[in-house]
């Protein structure tokens, strides 16, 4: 998925409010209070962290559901060259790492032929465990920038059938740009991409509130993009996944170069206004 066909692009350059400006110090574990403030009588659904050595595989899929947990990889994208295996989601200093590795990996085409992928990467999802439909997520995350890579959060429909889709960060090697973006059924790709600092250094914090009026990005806290075009209403799971879009590469270091995942948190509200909205403002 995550595919990049007809697109209604828009640059942060030409989006009010779409400015970013780092945080310093720790993200907070509690609802912020920009979220807060988007609903009534929140609720923590999901509140997933990492410690020990194990991936906790009674809420974490290691593959794509349509396809083998023992291997997969992403066939809508003709860009990807990785062969995602559980061995590289490694948990250790109290997060989730996907680490990249180049060595040839055995694993299939989309026809079910046995394939060998020079890369091998690592993915985790919420299905089956969790799914939801609207509220805010919090992810406490370190993207790489290393070259080839392409990190990504981002939300599937629990029912399988693609789109909706929701990219809540998506960034391409050592790109000083992120992007967002919302596919859906009835209406074109709805896409942002904004400066950002160098996301690899530190923990950084990316939010989306999601509700049946809008879809609101946040880096860090800070409003990055707003849609209100053809919201999905279903429910929905969350993938994290360390992509390789380059054929040609060579090799990553281990530690800096992985996707680390800290924590990742959903609430949901009893309510989301349709006036007094943030974006009406």
């Amino acid at each position: 998925m995550r595919l990049a066909l007809a697109v209604v692009a828009v640059a942060c350059a030409v989006v009010a409010g779409c400015t970013y400006t780092p945080v310093a110090g720790s993200p907070s574990a509690h609802l912020p209070a920009y979220a807060a403030s988007l609903g009534s009588q929140w609720s923590r659904t999901f509140d997933a962290t990492f410690s020990g050595s194990k991936l906790n595989t009674s809420v974490w899929g290691t593959c794509y559901p349509w396809q083998s947990p023992r291997g997969c990889t992403n066939f809508g994208n003709a860009n990807e060259y990785e062969w995602y295996v559980p061995a590289q989601d490694q948990v250790y200093g109290g997060a989730l790492h996907l680490v990249p590795d180049r060595a040839p990996t055995q694993g299939l085409a989309q026809d079910g032929r046995p394939k060998e992928y020079q890369y091998r990467s690592g993915m985790v999802t919420t299905y089956p465990s969790y799914s939801f439909t609207y509220g805010y997520v919090q992810v406490v995350a370190r993207i790489p920038y290393g070259s080839g890579l392409w990190p990504a959060l981002w939300m599937l429909p629990a029912n399988l059938r693609w789109p909706p889709e929701i990219d809540i960060i998506e960034h391409y090697g050592d790109s000083p740009v992120s992007w967002q973006h919302l596919h859906s059924p009835i209406y074109p790709t709805q896409l942002a991409f904004e400066p950002t600092p160098n996301l690899s250094a530190g923990w950084h914090t990316f939010g989306l509130y999601w509700s049946p009026q809008a879809v609101i990005w946040f880096i860090d806290g800070q409003r990055v993009f707003d849609d209100t075009h053809a919201i999905p209403n279903q429910p929905m799971y969350l993938l994290a996944d360390l992509a390789v879009y380059q054929q040609v590469q060579s090799g990553w270091d281990a530690s800096a170069d992985s996707m680390a995942i800290q924590s990742v948190s959903v609430w949901q509200a009893r309510s989301y206004p349709r006036t007094g909205h943030p974006l009406s403002r």
